[in-house]
């Protein structure tokens, strides 16, 4: 059930994925008990259904249990528990909740760094995601830094540090940066990038190429 509804999540086919999550995570709950591993995955898994479904409320209390459990019984440093930050710093990033996910997200990289090393795909999203944070803050700089040494890292190893949708994702944070900087004519070229690269990987139809076709749009109409 629960690898179906995986599928399903990837694929953008959320209202086939939320059905068949919630009954995986309810099977798990009853047989294996609200804190087993396979269980505390679950969780993660509803919880960030609900969050691409823009349903953050319903998205907030799974992915603060599921990092408060992870915490317990797997220690602060467990990959699944780095995932489990990154999932909710997001979580309170798209609620623009900005500073419970600016702790979430820098804890998340600096543990990321010490414990997975600077070029783990962990560490490479931690980095991308706080960008993306400092955009939306306002705070620049510190995001052009954030990003610069990230694709800095990608173009020294000719591309090997980033998977094509961490790379999809670095030019959509980058993108929308110099958009918020007012510097459409440096967006532009990065969000038609990541939309024909989506397009491609996800499909037309896919949420997230919904989403990057509007930020596109959105930088179009500011250039008039």
């Amino acid at each position: 059930l629960g690898r179906l509804g995986d599928l399903y999540m990837a694929q953008g086919n959320h209202a086939q994925a939320l059905p068949l999550l919630e009954e995986a995570l309810e099977l798990n709950r009853r047989v294996l008990g609200p804190e087993h591993r396979h269980t505390l995955i679950s969780t993660s898994a509803l919880g960030c259904l609900h969050q691409h479904r823009g349903d953050y409320d319903q998205a907030l209390p799974l992915l603060q249990f599921d990092l408060a459990a992870s915490r317990r019984l797997l220690g602060d440093e467990d990959i699944d528990t780095l995932v489990s930050l990154a999932n909710l710093g997001l979580c309170h990033l798209f609620r623009e909740e900005h500073e419970q996910a600016l702790e979430l997200m820098t804890e998340d990289l600096a543990a990321a760094r010490r414990v997975l090393g600077p070029e783990h795909p962990h560490t490479r999203v931690c980095m991308c995601n706080l960008g993306g944070l400092y955009t939306n803050m306002g705070r620049f700089d510190e995001a052009q830094q954030v990003l610069d040494e990230l694709r800095a890292a990608s173009e020294r190893s000719h591309g090997r540090v980033l998977s094509r949708p961490q790379q999809l994702a670095l030019h959509s944070a980058l993108g929308l940066l110099y958009m918020a900087k007012g510097d459409c004519e440096r967006a532009l070229p990065l969000l038609q990038t990541c939309l024909l690269g989506r397009e491609k990987t996800l499909g037309v139809a896919h949420p997230t190429s919904h989403i990057t076709a509007g930020s596109l749009g959105h930088c179009l109409s500011l250039m008039g």
